[in-house]
């Protein structure tokens, strides 16, 4: 499937996953003291995630691939990592920043930093002759992949008002 179909469905996705999720600030929205935003926003904020993070990806490919060549050869392979890596993190990220919202600033460097890690590590394992045919990334290049992805879920939470700095 070449690439602009990709990106155009994984755009379509976000969106999708946008309006499903109801993202934004949720100031006065439940009255129930115990009632848990955060699992209802979970599939939705989930997708998104998935879908910011795979555009990135795909990004890092089209640029990477120019100059090493075995990065576009295993396009697909680090695009499933990723995947799989988010499956991961996902669920225990959301759980964190949920458990620790009361102390916001740490709970966001605590749940993100355990999400850089996993997919780091998920990426760099499956990608180290499981899935490619030799080693396509370094941990370091695994570790800078999952800090760019995850600054750019971050950053889309931060400007759709679903994630706050402090």
């Amino acid at each position: 499937m070449k690439s602009k179909y990709v990106f155009a469905i994984i755009a379509v996705l976000a969106l999708a996953a946008v309006s499903f999720a109801d993202i934004g600030p949720k100031h006065g929205r439940y009255e129930d003291p115990g009632y848990f935003a955060f699992y209802e926003d979970f599939l939705g904020a989930a997708l998104l995630t998935v879908c910011i993070e795979l555009a990135v990806v795909g990004a890092y490919i089209l640029y990477m691939g120019k100059k090493k060549p075995e990065i576009a050869k295993n396009a697909k392979a680090l695009l499933a990592a990723v995947f799989v890596g988010n499956i991961i993190s996902l669920p225990l990220v959301y759980l964190v920043s949920g458990v620790l919202s009361g102390v916001c600033l740490f709970a966001m460097l605590f749940a993100e930093g355990m999400a850089v890690a996993i997919e780091a590590a998920v990426v760099f394992v499956l990608l180290d002759g499981r899935w490619a045919k030799k080693r396509v990334l370094s941990f370091e290049e695994a570790l800078v992949l999952s800090i760019l992805i995850n600054a750019a879920s971050y950053g889309a939470g931060l400007l759709l008002g679903r994630y706050y700095l402090f």
